[in-house]
């Protein structure tokens, strides 16, 4: 999940400059407008999901948001798609703080810090190799040799977001309750 999340981080900007001639403005607009639909997922929309549904299925179903997010992202033939798709990609956005909530209640209290440093150090290692690994698609599908493709790095994701799906579905099903 935070690997394929670095496609986003990664090329965000040559994407946009490559597939639509963006400006710096609208590269900065899109990612703040993008920054306030996560906020609004995460701070507003999270917590009331998880006490409707559960901690299990909004983990799920949020996740489930990420790949056809990525999906428009990679196949997107205007910034108004795009747009799109950052919206549907903002729901994913629950899905975090539904599986921190499953984690901690896993964990006795004395061993909480072992475990959000555990997740800081996934974060971190997906942050090292997130980059050369999205940006490296990005190169080979954006220049003049072969298919020309610049939202490669978003079709790898919703890849990366599909096998993530299914392991948190099959992971939670086996040890959490709905």
């Amino acid at each position: 999940m935070q690997l394929a999340a670095q496609s986003q981080i990664s090329v965000w900007a040559y994407y946009g400059t490559a597939k639509f001639g963006w400006t710096p403005f609208v590269i900065g607009a899109t990612i703040a407008f993008y920054g306030v639909l996560l906020a609004i997922a995460q701070g507003f929309l999270s917590g009331r999901a998880i006490a409707r549904f559960g901690a299990v299925r909004t983990a799920i179903a949020s996740l489930c948001f990420a790949v056809p997010s990525f999906l428009v992202l990679a196949f997107a033939p205007t910034t108004n798609v795009v747009v799109l798709g950052m919206v549907i990609g903002s729901v994913a956005g629950m899905c975090f703080p539904a599986m921190q909530q499953l984690m901690t209640q896993r964990i006795p209290e004395d061993a909480q810090g072992e475990l959000q440093g555990s997740i800081a150090s996934t974060i971190s290692l997906t942050s090292i190799l997130g980059p050369p690994i999205m940006t490296g698609v990005f190169g080979a599908y954006a220049d003049d040799i072969g298919l020309y493709m610049p939202g490669a790095p978003f079709a790898l994701s919703a890849a990366l977001m599909l096998v993530a799906v299914v392991v948190l579905a099959a992971t939670l099903r086996r040890h959490a309750s709905p």
